[in-house]
């Protein structure tokens, strides 16, 4: 099998949904698990023993990786095309991935088997992801390489865009974060960082 090239990263808490545990609505539990034989975790370690990290694969796969045991604990196969951009939120249970052909792909962290919905508004690259909104209500926001970066409802009538985020003239945006209050920036190309309410 090999290794393949990791494009971009998204670490965050387990959460409390994560890892084996029930799906609220009584469905099959994830597959990913982090116990079992073989679950050492290295007594030097500070304050990893609740995180994990996402990586989005050149293969077009991602794969997550707990940090207290530093073992690869799920490995997922998206597309064939590379995932460029992937984005966690264990606030509400999501993890969004993005492709070169412009495929958005978003799973429930509580089986991540095969994807709640994949969507493509075209084949512009998508370079970066963030998720934002209300946990019943939850919105991607997507930085695009074709400069026109949006965000997209995808709780619970999704995916359908909500708002374009305008400006870059476009120029590929290639960054996007959230802040806690909702707030999104953007910057990319032309040079740009630009905040949006």
């Amino acid at each position: 099998m090999g290794w393949a090239r990791i494009n971009a990263i998204s670490l965050g808490e387990t959460g409390n949904s994560i890892f084996g545990q029930p799906h609220p609505d009584g469905e099959e539990h994830s597959t990913v698990s982090t116990s079992g034989a073989g679950a050492f975790i290295d007594p030097r370690e500070v304050e990893t023993t609740e995180k994990v990290v996402f990586a989005a694969l050149q293969n077009g796969s991602f794969e997550v990786f707990d940090l207290g045991t530093k073992n690869s604990v799920h490995k997922h196969e998206v597309g064939k095309r590379a995932l460029n951009a992937i984005s966690y939120s264990a606030v509400h249970d999501l993890l969004v991935t993005g492709s070169a052909d412009g495929v958005v792909a978003v799973f429930d962290t509580r089986q991540l088997s095969a994807p709640l919905v994949s969507f493509a508004r075209n084949r512009g690259s998508i370079e970066d992801l963030g998720i934002r909104g209300h946990t019943a209500e939850a919105e991607v926001v997507v930085a695009t390489e074709d400069g026109l970066p949006y965000v997209a409802g995808v709780r619970p009538d999704g995916p359908q865009v909500h708002t374009e985020l305008i400006g870059s003239d476009c120029d590929a945006v290639r960054m996007v974060r959230v802040a806690e209050n909702g707030t999104i920036w953007t910057a990319g190309d032309d040079g740009m960082v630009r905040k949006y309410f």
